[in-house]
């Protein structure tokens, strides 16, 4: 139900599924943030990614930085300065390497939206040396 056409059932489904612990597989989710997929169905995955871990959040956050929808690089772009303005100071984990080995070319890929001072604070809070 979470490729309905319709918007309405997608919003309540993800709704629903909030209350479950990790519900959806992860990879699916990325599955759906595929720009062959509805709008309002690659806003769902979006949101249920960033519910998930914080580098699961961060990886989908430097994604959609470049996205050609306007509505999730915005999003993106908002909630990935958010987290490192507030969210950042409170995460006292780092990526594994597998991780890093991920984030690390999203995180250079991100460096002209971003800005060289993000940019940089970003590399630093993921433990990620250039």
């Amino acid at each position: 139900m979470l490729t309905d056409p319709a918007p309405v059932v997608v919003r309540a489904v993800t709704a629903a599924l909030r209350s479950q612990p990790d519900p959806v597989p992860t990879s699916r989710l990325w599955e759906l943030l595929d720009g062959d997929q509805p709008r309002h169905v690659r806003i769902s995955a979006f949101n249920q990614l960033l519910a998930r871990d914080t580098w699961t959040r961060i990886q989908a956050d430097l994604q959609l930085i470049h996205s050609t929808d306007t509505e999730l690089r915005k999003r993106a772009h908002v909630d990935l300065t958010g987290w490192l303005e507030r969210g950042a100071a409170t995460t006292y984990t780092t990526p594994t390497s597998a991780t890093h080995e991920v984030l690390g070319p999203l995180v250079d890929a991100a460096e002209a939206a971003l800005g060289t001072d993000r940019t940089r604070r970003l590399r630093w809070c993921l433990g990620i040396d250039r």
